[in-house]
């Protein structure tokens, strides 16, 4: 079945942040009968978001876990690590360490990703949803830490793998079988610089390795300005 992605284009950046936030606090504060999880990325574009709601954060539901695309094997203080420029929404929402699956720094690269994906497979096999996953694009089209064909290639059979780069740091990814199991997948991109990656997603989304990621996931969507 052909990879179909639905197409939001927004006018201006403010106008994306502004409905990313209302969207996330929306997800974050549904009540479900089971556990469910929102995936989170990392970049530039949703940091003023997750600011914005550590500044003023709304309810969130006690059914409410959050999951991470992918994180650099770093310190959570710094400031490359995706989990730790979530911490203080993470605070902020009460969301404490028993409902995070995160990626672990302290371990050696393979062990962090086999541990991290340990956790969402106990998460995803043991009744937990993944209601929502917000996910980056890269102007190489790549999508959370799998950045080549060889890269999706090795996640297969896997629920988490660990990616080398050639200049460190290096990184730890979900994987597609983990992002096929999302109820919904929004990719965000703004700025001139993404408008190619944008076109070729949306156009053929199969030369890319974001879509090649989500191809086997059921709703798929673009935000962009």
């Amino acid at each position: 079945m052909a990879l179909i992605i639905e197409e939001h284009q927004f006018n201006g950046l403010e106008t994306l942040l502004r409905e990313t936030e209302a969207l996330l606090r929306a997800e974050f504060a549904k009540q479900r009968p089971e556990p469910h999880a929102v995936m989170l990325s990392g970049g530039s574009t949703p940091l003023p978001v997750y600011e914005a709601i550590a500044a003023n954060p709304s309810a969130a539901a006690d059914t409410l876990h959050i999951t991470f695309s992918d994180d650099r094997h770093v310190p959570y203080d710094s400031p490359m690590s995706n989990y730790g420029n979530t911490l203080p929404m993470l605070a902020a929402l009460g969301v404490g360490t028993d409902r995070q699956i995160i990626v672990n720094p302290e371990l050696s690269l393979a062990a962090s990703a086999k541990d991290f994906g340990a956790r969402l497979e106990q998460f995803l096999e043991g009744g937990g949803k993944l209601s929502l996953a917000v996910l980056g694009i890269g102007d190489d089209t790549h999508t959370c830490s799998l950045f080549s064909q060889a890269n999706l290639d090795a996640a297969e059979g896997h629920w988490a793998i660990p990616v080398e780069r050639d200049t460190p740091p290096h990184r730890v990814s979900v994987t597609p079988s983990v992002l096929e199991r999302a109820e919904r997948i929004i990719f965000l991109a703004a700025g001139e610089k993404k408008r190619p990656v944008i076109q070729q997603l949306l156009n053929d989304p199969m030369t890319t390795i974001a879509g090649r990621a989500v191809h086997r996931c059921g709703q798929v969507e673009l935000w962009y300005a």
